[in-house]
């Protein structure tokens, strides 16, 4: 028997050890398929190394697949006639990411880019160097894939602010919105008002599941220093008390790659391990291509003939930025 030393073997007439080597063989497939092949949309690189080239232009090109490049991807296929090109620099992500527990488990490996801060004498002054790991995603889903999953629209005061620099619909109110569309609020605390949140979106949200000790005591403390307490902040203030919601269920993360990415739409292609390298700008300042390096060999250069969508993180976008010349792209990555 495969899993079973022969003097364990010798112990059975024969079914016992058959049903438990059946049972341990469906553990291990079930165990493989959290994060296998089949769980993701297909890879187009794979095709991309035999043809040798793209069919160009793509209508879009967006580059990295993280917490909006996912959902940005995912949304233009919707349009069939449009052609979609999405590249990540990293693959399909690994097995921990699928565990809310494991939300730490990825950092410092493959899957993340291992940033350190710079020391600057004002901050991280506590730790070795003087210096902070920064952990950032590299993988379907990026940083998604390995943050602690917190669920938070953010604070009213910034929306409006955006929307009275000169960004029409961008105030709270007209956002919030488009927060409800993509939410799918699985929980079943009665506390939740109804209208509050989305419940037929793609993202799935639900409260953690936690007996700590600790989460009364903080809530008393806070109420005694004058602080409220709510079920959600969804009016969008932010100083208080509340038990947060997450983008997980049942003790499994939900990523941006797993809500909002389809597993077979003909037209959104996605390249797996495609570093990009820069853009590149026409004669008016517009970028029109994209350059990038496939599995750390060949370098491949692709068009869109609408737009070039650049979503690669907070560090990953002014970097690209930077790389890609004079003008207006350093002038944007210096913002």
């Amino acid at each position: 028997m495969e899993f079973l030393t022969a003097q364990c073997a010798a112990r059975s007439a024969g079914p016992a050890n058959t049903l438990m080597s059946l049972l341990l063989h469906t553990l291990i497939a079930k165990y493989c398929d959290l994060s296998g092949e089949q769980k993701w949309p297909a890879n187009y690189g794979d095709t991309l190394d035999s043809s040798g080239g793209f069919r160009e232009p793509y209508d879009f090109i967006v580059v990295g697949s993280g917490s909006s490049g996912a959902v940005v991807a995912g949304r233009l296929a919707e349009q069939t006639n449009w052609r979609i090109l999405l590249l990540e620099a990293g693959g399909d992500p690994p097995i921990e990411t699928e565990f809310v527990a494991w939300h730490m488990a990825t950092q410092f490996s493959d899957w993340d880019w291992q940033y350190h801060t710079q020391p600057n004498g004002r901050a991280c002054m506590a730790m070795q160097g003087e210096s902070c790991h920064w952990p950032r995603g590299k993988m379907l889903g990026g940083t998604n894939g390995m943050n602690a999953m917190i669920y938070a629209r953010g604070t009213r005061f910034d929306y409006d602010d955006w929307e009275q620099r000169g960004n029409p619909g961008w105030g709270y109110d007209g956002v919030l919105q488009h927060f409800r569309k993509a939410e799918n609020l699985r929980s079943t605390r009665p506390d939740y008002k109804p209208g509050d949140h989305g419940v037929d979106g793609p993202m799935t949200i639900n409260n953690y599941v936690s007996d700590n000790e600790f989460r009364t005591t903080i809530r008393s403390g806070m109420l005694e220093m004058g602080y409220g307490s709510a079920p959600d902040f969804t009016e969008g203030s932010y100083i208080g008390q509340m038990d947060i919601l997450g983008t997980q269920d049942g003790g499994r993360r939900i990523t941006t790659a797993h809500s909002h990415l389809p597993k077979n739409a003909p037209n959104l292609h996605i390249v797996r391990h495609a570093h990009v390298k820069h853009l590149n700008l026409n004669d008016k300042n517009r970028a029109e291509s994209v350059t990038f390096v496939h599995r750390g060999g060949k370098e491949y250069t692709v068009r869109a003939s609408k737009e070039i969508v650049l979503s690669a993180g907070a560090i990953g976008s002014p970097q690209i930025l930077l790389l890609s010349g004079e003008s207006e792209c350093q002038k944007h990555a210096r913002i």
